[in-house]
Order: C-alpha cells, then sequence, then structure tokens
C-alpha cells in the first residue's frame, strides 16, 4: 500500500505544485519518463486547467492531463499488486518452511512414542 500512497503523493506533489509553471512542465515529464508510466505524447507542454482530474486536482494549473491520472493509477496498482506478491510469496515460503519442521517434528515425536 506505500507504493500507491508514495505514487499518489508525488501525483499531487507534481500536478499542484508550482514547479510546473516555473519550468513548463519539465519535472512531471522527467518522472514520467523515470518511471515509464506512459507515452510523453500524453504529457501537456504547459500548464493548463485541471478542471476534468479527479485525482490531480488544484486550484491553478497543473501539468496533469486525465490521460496521465489513468497511466498513473495503473502503475501504482501494477506497484502493490507486485509488492503484495513479493510478500505473499515471502510468507508462503515461510509458511511451508513452518510446516515441514513441524511435521518432521511429529514423525519424530511418533516414533519416540512408538519405541518407548
Amino acid at each position: 500500500m506505500s507504493a500507491l500512497l508514495m505514487c499518489c503523493v508525488l501525483l499531487l506533489c507534481l500536478c499542484g505544485s508550482g514547479l510546473g509553471e516555473l519550468d513548463k512542465c519539465s519535472e512531471v515529464h522527467k518522472v514520467f519518463q523515470v518511471r515509464q508510466i506512459g507515452p510523453n505524447q500524453i504529457l501537456p507542454s504547459s500548464p493548463r486547467s485541471g478542471s476534468e482530474l479527479q485525482v490531480c486536482t488544484s486550484k491553478s494549473s497543473t501539468c496533469c492531463s486525465k490521460k496521465m491520472e489513468e497511466k498513473y493509477q495503473v502503475a501504482a496498482r501494477r506497484d502493490v499488486q507486485n509488492l503484495m506478491q513479493t510478500y505473499s510469496s515471502r510468507l508462503k515460503l515461510l509458511l511451508s518452511r513452518y510446516v515441514a519442521a513441524f511435521q518432521g517434528n511429529c514423525v519424530c515425536l511418533g516414533i519416540a512414542a512408538v519405541a518407548s
């Protein structure tokens, strides 16, 4: 869930900040390219009104578009799914080790009980 939160915070900061107006959205372009979120064609070249936006809301102009919002949401979902898959794999491995150890102990205890 931290990846989703981080992505949303980053998106809100970049879209609603004054950075976009100072350097014509170049900071937003850099993040979009580095994260490989989508094609550069959907990036606005200069700040504009964002009245149709749901996540990237700003009282002033923004360097975000509806398509960018959609791409960021897809990237955030993908990041969360990857994290969940990683953590669930680790948990599965840990549980399987505990099960194997537990079964080994049961077998040993069963043999010891039969022998006595």
